[in-house]
């Protein structure tokens, strides 16, 4: 039964921060990725990674996406993962653009508004979600991998900041 660990680096990992305070900034390059759910800052965060080495022909049994936590300032809040449904560019992605010439069809990132996974996130709790259904259906081909954004369920109602470590962070088991 084989077994795929993706725990990439900032060279091979893709993920960012997007905020709609700066709509034009791009947080590729941070080590953190953050979702929040009051008006001001709003934020998401998009993430993808590279199952082109599954076989099309592949039962995945099991995908567990596990995000470790960065100092959080939330008590709890539901969080959501959506499948995106444009390509992007994670030195380009702003809140505004997919890449540096392609807006968003809608500010925030383009997704698909059936959720893929949810649940409730305790601040400073690493974030462990089953993702083996998106997974199939990407290896599959059902859907193109343009990866995930990672929201609160309600914008804007809670207030406050949940925060993860990114594939730029320094701690190499913590990505």
């Amino acid at each position: 039964d084989p077994t795929l660990t993706l725990q990439p680096d900032a060279t091979a990992g893709k993920d960012s921060t997007v905020f709609a305070a700066t709509p034009t900034v791009a947080g590729g390059s941070l080590d953190y990725l953050g979702a929040n759910s009051t008006n001001t800052p709003l934020y998401r965060s998009f993430f993808q990674f590279d199952v082109s080495s599954i076989p099309a022909t592949a039962t995945v049994s099991s995908a567990v996406l596990t995000l470790y936590s960065y100092p959080s300032f939330i008590a709890a809040a539901t969080i959501n993962i959506n499948r995106l449904t444009r390509a992007w560019v994670e030195a380009d992605a702003t809140w505004n653009k997919a890449d540096s010439g392609t807006n968003w069809t809608t500010a925030g990132g383009d997704f698909d508004a059936a959720v893929s996974a949810s649940q409730v996130y305790v601040a400073d709790a690493n974030f462990v979600q089953d993702m083996a259904a998106l997974v199939q259906a990407w290896v599959n081909g059902t859907y193109s991998n343009y990866g995930v954004v990672i929201k609160p369920n309600n914008e804007p109602v809670t207030s406050g900041g949940l925060f993860w470590k990114s594939s730029d962070h320094a701690t190499a088991a913590e990505r």
